[in-house]
C-alpha cells in the first residue's frame, strides 16, 4: 500500500513540474541547432511525460499484482493501458512542437500553414491527450474495482492520498474555472463520474481502493468545485 501512496505523490510532483514548466519563464531558453524548440517544449514532450509514463506503469503493475491469481481479463486491461500510453505519447509529441511553432511564428498569422499549426496545437493534440488520459485512468479504476488491496490504508497513507488528491483537484479547478475550455470539462466530467460511481459502490470498504479514492476526491472535487464557481461567482 505504501508504494501506491508514494506513486500518487510522484504523480503530483510530475504535474507540479509540468505546471512550473508551462507557467514560468524558467525554461524559455531555445535549443540548438536552429532554435528548434524551447526547453519548455523539450521537457513537456520528453522529460515530464517520461516520468508520468513510468508512474502510470508502476501504478498499473502495483494494482495488477495484488492477487496471486491473474485477472481473467488481464489481456484486455493491458491492451487498453498500452493504447492509452501510445496516445499519450502521440499527444505530447504533436502538441509541444506545434505549440512552439504557433507561439513563435503564428500568433498574428492566419496563413494556411499557421491555421494547420494552430489546429494541431489547440484542438487535435488536446483531444488525443484527453482521450489517452481517460483510457489510462479508467483502466486503472476498473481493474482496481475488481482487485482491492489486501490491507486498508493506514492513517499516514490516507493523509498522503488526501493531500495529493486536494492538489490535483486544485489544479483541475484552476484549469476549468479560469482558462478557455475545449474538451477539458468533458474529460474531467467523465473521469469524475466514473470514479464517484465506483466510490459509491465501494463505500463500505473504500480504504481498500486507494486509486479510486484518490481519483474521486481529485477529479470529482476539482470538477464539481469549478462548476459551482462558474454558477455562483
Amino acid at each position: 500500500m505504501r508504494k501506491i501512496s508514494n506513486l500518487v505523490s510522484l504523480l503530483s510532483v510530475s504535474i507540479l513540474l509540468l505546471t512550473l514548466n508551462r507557467k514560468t519563464n524558467i525554461t524559455q531558453g531555445l535549443l540548438q541547432p536552429f532554435e528548434f524548440l524551447r526547453w519548455q517544449d523539450f521537457h513537456a514532450m520528453i522529460t515530464i511525460p517520461l516520468l508520468i509514463t513510468v508512474v502510470y506503469t508502476l501504478l498499473f503493475v502495483q494494482i495488477t499484482l495484488r492477487q496471486s491469481k491473474i485477472h481473467n481479463k488481464f489481456a484486455y486491461f493491458l491492451t487498453s493501458f498500452a493504447i492509452g500510453l501510445f496516445l499519450y505519447g502521440v499527444s505530447s509529441g504533436n502538441h509541444e512542437v506545434t505549440n512552439y511553432l504557433h507561439h513563435r511564428f503564428c500568433i498574428l498569422d492566419e496563413t494556411k500553414i499557421c491555421q494547420i499549426i494552430s489546429f494541431n496545437d489547440d484542438n487535435f493534440s488536446h483531444l488525443v491527450f484527453y482521450i489517452s488520459s481517460v483510457i489510462l485512468t479508467v483502466t486503472l479504476l476498473l481493474y482496481e474495482s475488481s482487485q482491492p488491496e489486501r490491507k486498508a490504508l493506514s492513517k499516514t497513507q490516507h493523509w498522503i492520498i488526501l493531500v495529493n488528491a486536494i492538489l490535483i483537484g486544485f489544479g483541475i479547478f484552476i484549469n476549468l474555472a479560469f482558462e478557455n475550455l475545449g474538451v477539458d470539462p468533458y474529460a474531467f466530467g467523465l473521469l469524475s463520474f466514473v470514479s464517484i460511481i465506483l466510490v459509491w459502490q465501494k463505500r463500505k470498504d473504500l480504504l481498500f481502493y486507494p486509486v479510486i479514492y484518490y481519483c474521486a476526491l481529485g477529479y470529482g472535487g476539482g470538477t464539481i468545485s469549478s462548476i459551482l464557481y462558474k454558477l455562483f461567482i
